[in-house]
């Protein structure tokens, strides 16, 4: 089919600031924003023992949602596993004259930059099928968020039109979910999975949803 020319309106998607509100904080059952205690402290006194740093810090990441640490996760090992994968490939070492680092946060900007370009567009499921368009920019959001908070480099923003430094990966991105579109891919939503507000507006944009019948 065709695909019409859009513009992902990446300011569309959720940042880390609005992922979860203080409203649905409160309407969420504790055993759910957490899923093991984050710090053990004892309740003797008035006053608890002295916290370690190591304890803030923990608790500091322990107020991201279940979801958003697994997506986080995911989408960390997945980028790990690519990196093994592709410094096996003898043309990764002459690209830049170095293999990946495992740690994504040892690169540069203008190295992940580079690197991200590759990985979007190489990366597969298990079964070795193409990943949803919407599912890349999950992958790269959990990419994010774990730069920017587990990594404290507050200055890269990966998605952000107002960022430069990845203008080039944002229009390989944007082309890969195209194409992946037009071949099908992400266009069948099963009836058991609602559809995020961010998700709609990218499916209208690309024509996956339409007003003609």
């Amino acid at each position: 089919m065709d695909v019409p020319d859009f513009a992902v309106d990446w300011a569309s998607f959720p940042s880390d600031d609005e992922l979860i509100s203080l409203s649905q904080v409160m309407d969420i059952p504790t055993q759910q924003l957490v899923d093991m205690p984050c710090v053990t402290r004892d309740n003797k006194g008035r006053f608890s023992s002295p916290v370690k740093q190591a304890d803030l810090e923990n608790i500091q990441k322990c107020s991201v949602p279940i979801k958003t640490r697994n997506n986080n996760k995911w989408a960390l090992n997945l980028w790990k596993d690519w990196v093994d994968n592709r410094n096996s490939k003898p043309e990764t070492y002459f690209e830049k004259g170095k293999l990946i680092p495992t740690n994504i946060n040892t690169l540069n900007d203008e190295e992940l930059q580079f690197w991200l370009q590759r990985f979007i567009v190489e990366i597969r499921r298990k079964d070795a099928t193409n990943y949803p368009p919407n599912t890349l920019v999950q992958i790269v959001s959990g990419l994010q968020r774990y730069i920017k908070n587990d990594c404290n480099r507050n200055n890269v923003h990966i998605l952000r039109d107002d960022d430069e430094k990845f203008s080039i990966f944002r229009k390989i991105l944007d082309s890969e979910m195209k194409r992946l579109t037009s071949l099908g891919f992400g266009t069948k939503v099963k009836s058991c999975e609602p559809v995020l507000p961010e998700e709609e507006k990218v499916m209208w944009d690309k024509g996956v949803f339409s007003n003609h019948n």
